[in-house]
């Protein structure tokens, strides 16, 4: 792939689903704007946190805010202090923007700067988030940076192979990136959102296909607990909650998660086999790591139609992939991690709420249990069996 192919993936951004509007206003124009009115948009960090976490959208009675063609935005209900979307730092960079600019960097420096230290280790918030926030006050000094991006960079520039799911956290990679970037657009004479778009669209395409659902047929012809597919080792397990309901699953060698349930069609029984690869895990254990309850929110109906609380299932659904049996699988997901220790869970029957455990460690917990013997801990200090 020549420069300029991968330059012409900007006209693959779909503009409807991730419209541009706000963040040209606010960021690609928002200086010019600036000199004019003497002052940046009061409510711009507000506007541009919940632009960037997902929780703005077009609403014919939105009063967030007003785009220039006259559309109306507003917020969604996850923009809100108890959902894991920095909305406490988004408002104190809104509060203060005066202040956090006067410590960004006007020219780019050869370390991190001491206000990204600062924004990306508040509660919640990060490495990506505390770049866009400086991209936001100097967007041709610090360019657009995250999974999608990086994963089009890495694809161009070494061949490499592998879908990364995140971006490293790490400075001198950003800089790597940064002057690719600039490079680029230079060759290009190109305008650095327009090329930004570019990279995130083929990022965004060359995501590594999940693992798929699959079925079998099950050899025995009853629902019992003490039966797991054939063909593989698997261990033994069962969900938490009023309903609980058996399972069985297995870790690879690659740390890939395996999930497999029993259900009954007609007079048949069959396997419902589905995986998580170890990058996909990665991310849920991420979305877990700020230590705070989250809901199970796995419910198909309200997963299908939108109206799903926050939650796993729903972050599952949103992030990993837009399929009600793979966020299904949050309840299986959910009773492993407890009963390995590497989540807690609240105790109720309905309403369950999960949350990490601090310095857990995912793989080995996981590699442990699965080469013990077919027992694990209850999340209560019982069996299971």
């Amino acid at each position: 792939m020549t420069l300029q192919v991968l330059a012409s993936w900007h006209t693959r951004y779909d503009v409807k689903k991730y419209s541009p509007q706000v963040y040209e206003e606010l960021v690609v124009h928002g200086k010019e704007h600036a000199v004019v009115q003497r002052k940046e948009h009061p409510e711009k960090f507000n506007i541009m946190g919940a632009w960037k976490t997902g929780c703005l959208k077009k609403d014919a009675h939105g009063t967030a805010y007003t785009d220039c063609t006259g559309q109306c935005y507003a917020y969604t209900d996850r923009w809100d202090n108890h959902t894991p979307v920095g909305k406490s730092t988004w408002a104190y960079i809104n509060a203060n923007q005066a202040d956090v600019e006067a410590k960004v960097p006007a020219t780019f420096p050869v370390t991190k700067p001491d206000i990204l230290k600062e924004l990306q280790d508040r509660p919640g918030f990060g490495f990506i988030w505390g770049l866009f926030t400086l991209h936001c006050f100097y967007p041709e000094v610090y360019p657009l940076y995250d999974q999608h991006v990086y994963r089009a960079y890495k694809r161009f520039t070494t061949q490499d192979q592998r879908p990364y799911f995140s971006a490293p956290n790490n400075w001198q990679e950003y800089a790597n990136y940064r002057n690719f970037f600039l490079n680029s657009i230079q060759e290009l004479n190109m305008p650095y959102w327009l090329f930004d778009r570019a990279l995130w669209s083929y990022g965004k395409s060359i995501k590594l296909p999940r693992m798929k659902h699959k079925k079998i047929e099950a050899t025995n012809t009853h629902n019992s607990q003490n039966s797991c597919p054939g063909g593989f080792e698997w261990k033994k397990e069962t969900t938490l909650g009023g309903k609980v309901r058996p399972f069985c699953w297995r870790i690879d060698e690659n740390n890939s998660l395996h999930f497999a349930r029993k259900f009954k069609k007609g007079t048949r029984w069959y396997w419902e086999i589905g995986a998580f690869a170890e990058e996909e895990i990665s991310m849920i254990q991420k979305y877990m790591e700020p230590v705070r309850w989250v809901a199970l929110a796995n419910n198909v109906q309200k997963l299908a139609n939108g109206t799903e609380q926050e939650g796993l299932g729903r972050f599952i659904y949103e992030n990993i992939e837009d399929n009600t049996k793979t966020a299904q699988l949050a309840s299986q997901v959910a009773a492993l991690f407890c009963k390995t220790k590497i989540w807690e869970w609240n105790d109720a029957k309905t309403g369950m709420q999960f949350r990490s455990i601090p310095a857990a460690k995912w793989q080995q917990q996981l590699t442990e249990a699965y080469k013990a013997q077919n027992t694990l801990t209850s999340p209560h200090g019982s069996t299971s069996t």
